[in-house]
């Protein structure tokens, strides 16, 4: 009979078959299933606490009680200039400090005297309120009573300043204060309508930028200034009217972004510094209102809002870079105003407010979560047949980081029990004097993260320490006494013995106890030396 002989690397025909079935099945499911799209792109609209017009966002507040809060028009009487949400989903009305039109709402100051602060374009000596909590509001006097449109906070380390343009009355279209209540009028580069600061800048660059509708066609759109008191006019790309910048962008690559509401082909400009501006084409020619800077690690982008025309719903556009822009529709046709990316951790989203729309004025954009980014393995420390792990845990993908696994072999995962998020963790049940490679990752509702850093370490076992105790040699003395000679003599004979003795594991006694023992036999002879000679004496 003859033999057929499959040599190394030949197939037979089934597991050609197979192999092919398989390669089949892996890119039919690829292709089904979902691919997890970026934020910004997909929106969903959401109530407001109350119908007013609503004209700007932000995410802040004490760690552990952040909120969003929007701020709007005021109707008199209403005290409902405020709203804030938990999770940009849920609203409630909160009562503003005064019933103007309050128009920008920013969260920043000095560490442990953080606070949201909102400004508005209408008002007498309290175009300006403050909060703790974004509930509970108190009006503060501006340093000028004029139309604010803008408020930030930014500025050197230890210099930082809460910084408010305005449209230009003169040249004192600019304020700032050190805490957001006690505010001072600093002179605008030029006298135009200022409608949006910010504050960035590459590391030792940083700067506030402020745009504006640029008076009679001019191109000095911009100005800057390094510490929000002095400042300085530039060119901008063009005599748009701008109305919002920002910044940001991927590392190694940050900009400062502008959106503007008129120009054709040109309604966005960028610049790497502030000072040097180039023209970039938006996604349409329509009105952009605001943009912002945000999204999950690996999804990040700047996204634009605007007015969205009846039967259009385009009010939004996006960019990964600030350069190239991509249109979006609109969870509704309204004009959205304002837009920020914040969120507890787990639930972050884009949020826009807008001034028109009553049971449609929020719109909400959720990204796509992922399986966490790797943790890293910061130290391994020995125990007893153990080793604690020391980790600083990464980004948890959109979704809370649940739990963390390890590995002491890079191949076997092992989950924590009970489940644990903090570090450091202890890895139990190891053989002393083994060496282990141990790796983690960390678990979300969607997956495993992928491993981290690998880093070794060896249980040991706890020395055992035997100590000896050796107690000095003691000399004893024994006194003898004799008895009567019969020649009247008392005869006392002090035979001295030396008895060294030596203990191991006992407590030490020291001097003190052989002294007793001397002294006692001492007194023995004594008292037989006093005996025989009363005996004597009577005899």
């Amino acid at each position: 009979m003859e033999r057929t002989v499959i040599r190394s690397g030949a197939r037979r025909p089934a597991t050609l078959v197979a192999s092919a079935v398989f390669a089949l099945l892996t890119t039919l499911l690829a292709l089904a299933a979902p691919v997890a799209h970026a934020d910004g792109i997909t929106w969903t609209t959401r109530t407001p606490a109350t119908d007013l017009a609503w004209r700007s966002i932000t995410w802040g507040g004490p760690a552990g009680a952040e909120l969003f809060v929007a701020v709007g028009y005021n109707m008199a009487g209403s005290g409902a200039g405020v709203m804030t949400s938990p999770d940009g989903i849920t609203w409630t009305t909160r009562t503003a400090a005064a019933d103007n039109q309050w128009i920008a709402v920013t969260w920043g100051g000095p560490a442990g005297q953080e606070k949201f602060v909102a400004i508005s374009n209408t008002g007498t000596g309290n175009q300006v309120m403050t909060s703790l909590d974004g509930i509970t509001w108190t009006s503060r006097a501006s340093a000028a009573d004029q139309p604010w449109t803008s408020v930030t906070w930014g500025g050197p380390t230890g210099a930082q300043l809460f910084v408010a343009v305005a449209y230009g009355v003169g040249n004192a279209g600019v304020m700032t204060s050190p805490d957001g209540i006690t505010w001072t009028s600093r002179n605008a580069a030029t006298a135009n309508y200022w409608n949006s600061v910010t504050w960035g800048g590459t590391t030792g660059q940083e700067k506030f930028v402020a745009v504006s509708a640029s008076a009679f066609g001019a191109t000095n759109g911009v100005m800057t200034s390094p510490d929000g008191i002095t400042w300085t006019s530039r060119t901008s790309a063009n005599s748009n009217i701008w109305n919002s910048v920002t910044w940001g962008g991927p590392t190694g690559a940050q900009l400062f972004v502008a959106v503007g509401y008129t120009g054709t082909g040109n309604r966005v400009m960028t610049s790497p510094d502030g000072i040097t501006w180039t023209a970039r084409a938006s996604a349409a020619d329509k009105m952009w209102l605001s943009v912002t800077w945000g999204g999950l690690a690996g999804q990040e982008k700047f996204v634009a809002v605007g007015y969205s025309m009846a039967g259009t719903s385009n009010g939004v556009m996006t960019s990964a870079d600030g350069i190239t822009w991509t249109g979006r529709t609109s969870a509704a046709d309204n004009t959205w105003r304002s837009v920020i990316w914040g969120g507890p951790a787990g639930a972050r989203k884009f949020v826009a407010v807008a001034t028109s729309g009553y049971l449609n004025g929020v719109m909400t954009s959720s990204p796509a979560a992922t399986a966490p980014t790797a943790p890293t393995i910061n130290s391994v420390t020995a125990g007893n047949g153990s080793l604690t792990v020391a980790f600083t845990a990464g980004t948890d993908g959109g979704s809370a980081i649940t739990n963390y696994k390890y590995s002491t072999d890079g191949t076997t995962y092992t989950a924590l029990s009970p489940a644990s998020t903090s570090s450091p963790f202890t890895i139990s049940g190891l053989t002393n004097g083994t060496s282990y490679s141990i790796t983690i990752k960390a678990v979300n509702a969607v997956g495993d993260s992928a491993a981290s850093n690998a880093m070794t370490g060896t249980p040991t076992a706890p020395t055992t320490t035997t100590t000896t105790t050796t107690i000095a040699p003691t000399t004893s003395t024994t006194v003898v006494a004799s008895s009567n000679t019969g020649s009247g003599a008392t005869t006392t004979t002090a035979p001295t013995s030396t008895s060294p003795t030596t203990s191991q594991g006992l407590p030490e006694t020291g001097d003190d106890s052989s002294n007793l023992t001397t002294l006692a036999i001492m007194l023995m002879a004594i008292g037989f030396v006093i005996a025989a000679r009363r005996r004597s004496t009577t005899a």
